[in-house]
């Protein structure tokens, strides 16, 4: 699932599974958007991977949310990049 670009969304009780042929894609992947909120979802096998734009919004919200289980060798539940740390 992709959410780049994306503003002013929420998204709620959503299962996402990449699965063992993902080619190192992301599960959910999120670049250059801002005012997002994911509540109860479960991802796994992959990766949500907020760019730095995205992570760094004063507005990104995860909450509630299961993220886990990587299946490829850099794989991980989840890789969010801020600036300054």
């Amino acid at each position: 699932m992709s959410y780049s670009g994306a503003n002013n969304s929420i998204t709620r009780f959503i299962r996402c599974r990449m699965g063992v042929n993902g080619d190192g894609n992301d599960t959910i992947g999120i670049a250059d958007g801002h005012d997002m909120i994911f509540d109860h979802c479960s991802v796994s096998w992959g990766q949500m991977k907020p760019s730095r734009s995205a992570a760094t919004s004063p507005t990104f919200t995860i909450q509630s949310t299961i993220n886990f289980t990587g299946l490829q060798t850099h794989s991980c539940g989840g890789l969010i990049q801020t600036d300054g740390g």
